[in-house]
């Protein structure tokens, strides 16, 4: 009979081999196959792999009350695909979740955009910014970077980490991006200040010692830039520049709402944004009519023709 650990090992193994997941991805699967076993198990010390019910798995979903229901939905999701893959192998005769109902009212939020008046504060912070060392100069030229390319090109933390050297094509001016479920698509390079900033990166830190193939260089000078890494220069850079919260995505959502307010054709933002699914990119469609919600407040005709500001011939 498995037991929950080997099969959780072995699902893990089974999303980072066959499903081609990403490490980011594994990680929090792991943390959610934990965080349940260690809800059930003291509770039910003799508790198998085939014994999980569906009675163990509603009072497990009642202790997540203190979470987003966004965060319950996706810890629940988690255990789903891990009860699926154990029947599919045969080491449980079905799993708990099938006929389940769990009611969990995730609702769906619109992403935050920036303002064009904060990109435009941060930006000029990070170039106007004072270099007094080589080590300075280096970090302020990799913050460049990092901005430039979540503003310019809409990439994501994780295909930030993963970029690679020969990924970026300075002379054809594309960047290579290897997105979720191992999606390749090309970024054109059409920003002369993101083209600037690859080059001056590429010129400085990988012709003085950077050693290995990722682009965005971590503290060691040998592996990758983390994602929390890349979390905290936005925040330093967000706090320098006095404009409040500001996180990585944030960029992410900024570039395809001004592309659709611009009027570029929602699939062309979905291929550049590396949406598997035109579904998820209609997001933004929904941002772009709060967004002409908003100018129309400011300026409806007919606010205006009854305050006197808009004269009828």
């Amino acid at each position: 009979m498995a037991s929950y650990l080997s099969t959780s090992d072995s699902f893990l193994k089974y999303c980072r081999d066959e499903r081609r997941l990403s490490a980011h991805t594994i990680r929090a699967y792991r943390l959610d196959l934990i965080r349940f076993w260690e809800f059930v198990g003291p509770r039910f010390p003799l508790l198998e792999l085939e014994g999980v019910s569906k009675d163990h798995l509603r009072a497990y979903q009642q202790t997540l009350t203190y979470l987003k229901a966004r965060s319950v939905s996706r810890r629940m999701a988690a255990l789903r695909s891990f009860f699926v893959y154990a029947e599919s192998e045969k080491l449980v005769a079905y799993s708990p979740f099938d006929g389940l109902r769990l009611r969990i009212r995730t609702g769906r939020s619109l992403p935050r955009a920036l303002g064009q008046k904060t990109i435009e504060c941060l930006f000029r912070t990070l170039y106007r910014r004072p270099v007094t060392s080589p080590q300075a100069k280096m970090k302020k030229l990799q913050d460049i970077v990092l901005m430039e390319l979540l503003f310019g090109a809409g990439l994501r933390v994780g295909e930030l980490t993963n970029l690679d050297v020969e990924r970026i094509d300075l002379e054809s001016r594309s960047v290579r991006v290897n997105g979720k479920g191992s999606r390749e698509r090309i970024i054109p390079i059409v920003s002369a200040e993101l083209l600037g900033a690859l080059t001056d990166y590429a010129r400085t830190c990988h012709h003085s010692g950077a050693d290995g193939r990722c682009f965005l260089i971590g503290r060691n000078r040998r592996s990758p830039l983390s994602a929390d890494a890349i979390r905290r220069a936005v925040h330093r850079m967000a706090k320098a520049a006095g404009v409040g919260r500001v996180t990585p995505h944030m960029f992410r959502h900024t570039f395809a709402t001004l592309l659709l307010d611009r009027g570029v054709d929602l699939r062309v933002i979905q291929r550049l944004l590396g949406h598997s699914s035109i579904v998820t990119t209609t997001i933004y469609a929904q941002v772009s009519e709060y967004s002409q919600r908003k100018v129309m407040l400011s300026a409806n005709p007919r606010q205006l023709i009854k305050s006197g500001r808009l004269q009828v011939a």
